[in-house]
């Protein structure tokens, strides 16, 4: 990878990421396979310099109420960033139709649970679902 980046002469800017474990799954396995592959990330950026990790939110778990999966993948999204605090990435939650955040009441609630929780702004994740672009604008203008 790094031969052809200099081929082309291009620089990551940001990834889109994901892990294995769904952020709702707080159990002890699926809180260390995050951890390492949260870990591998974070090396793989540090070598490019990367500063932006979107992350995918993934499917919500249909035997449980919303607000306790979206409880528990706030308290992985801390987990995350608290794991990279000072290393300079910054992690932006990206909202999808059919996945734990796909309303503006979700997102809400999820920035009171991680208000440090920055955004990846596609407004066509939202409209998939029919939330109308100009109720997403605010997601435009948060800061990383």
């Amino acid at each position: 990878m790094d031969r052809a980046l200099r081929k082309y002469e291009l620089v990551p800017i940001a990834v889109n990421s994901g892990v294995s474990p769904l952020l709702h799954d707080r159990t002890e396995e699926g809180c260390a396979r995050r951890e390492a592959e949260t870990l591998a990330l974070l090396r793989f950026m540090g070598h490019y310099d990367i500063p932006i990790a979107s992350v995918q939110p993934r499917n919500p778990d249909p035997n449980r109420p919303r607000d306790e999966v979206l409880r528990d993948s706030a308290d992985t999204m801390r987990d995350m960033i608290d794991l990279v605090r000072g290393t300079g990435v910054t992690f932006a939650f990206e909202c999808h139709a059919r996945s734990i955040v796909e309303t503006m009441d979700e997102v809400r609630a999820l920035t009171a649970l991680v208000p440090e929780l920055g955004f990846a702004y596609d407004p066509t994740h939202f409209v998939m679902s029919g939330v109308p672009m100009d109720d997403t604008l605010p997601l435009g203008i948060r800061r990383l």
